[in-house]
């Protein structure tokens, strides 16, 4: 029996709220990668060249897919999951990445691992881990924890789960608690999805999945 058939009724389908959403990088990225291809701003006019509109095009291309393909840059994808989600992107450095209408907060964690890795175990972190971190969390306990999958070849989203962020309060704790006995000077707490669904099974707590079609 796999995780998730061991998670049985625990596990919910995730019904994003803008579900066209998550092709918008994608589809972003080919069409980027045709101008600079062929080196024109407008595909139905392919006399106009892209350096005799405004130089500084080719440089912000160039940009958007280097973020887009970084794996230390996520910002391009946080954004695009407060559009899937249908929130607000929140920019605050070290707060939440979005929030609802109803004041719950989301804390989006993207990962592209290699093709020939299991996604479910793909590690996503959080760095700098602290008390104060954690009680902040503990104060909005209705707070989210999302794990999006994405393809690092074309850029588009093979899962998203979606679990309830108290689930991972006590084994941050007993993280805080080790690392610190070390004498670590910077705490970063790792996990993945099939970590999450098992602290979901022993909590018996239900998280959400939505799987590309």
């Amino acid at each position: 029996m796999n995780i998730s058939e061991e998670a049985g009724v625990l596990q919910q389908p995730l019904i994003l709220a803008n579900p066209a959403n998550v092709h918008t990088i994608s589809d972003a990225k080919q069409i980027v990668t045709k101008i600079l291809d062929y080196n024109i701003l407008d595909l139905d006019n392919p006399q106009q060249q892209l350096e005799e509109l405004v130089p500084q095009y080719k440089h912000i291309f160039q940009t958007y897919l280097s973020a887009i393909n970084s794996h230390q840059c996520n910002e391009p994808y946080e954004e695009n999951l407060s559009e899937i989600f249908g929130l607000t992107n929140l920019t605050d450095k070290h707060g939440f990445d979005g929030k609802d209408e109803y004041g719950v907060y989301y804390e989006y964690k993207p990962t592209k691992p290699k093709s020939t890795s299991n996604p479910l175990t793909s590690n996503v972190s959080i760095n700098d881990d602290s008390e104060k971190k954690i009680k902040k969390c503990e104060e909005k306990p209705d707070t989210q924890f999302i794990i999006a999958v994405i393809d690092r070849e074309t850029h588009t989203y093979k899962m998203i789960y979606q679990f309830p962020m108290k689930i991972l309060t006590n084994d941050r704790k007993q993280h805080l608690i080790k690392q610190v006995a070390k004498g670590s000077r910077r705490i970063i707490y790792g996990t993945h999805i099939k970590k999450c669904i098992q602290l979901c099974i022993d909590q018996r707590i239900q998280f959400h999945r939505w799987v590309t079609p």
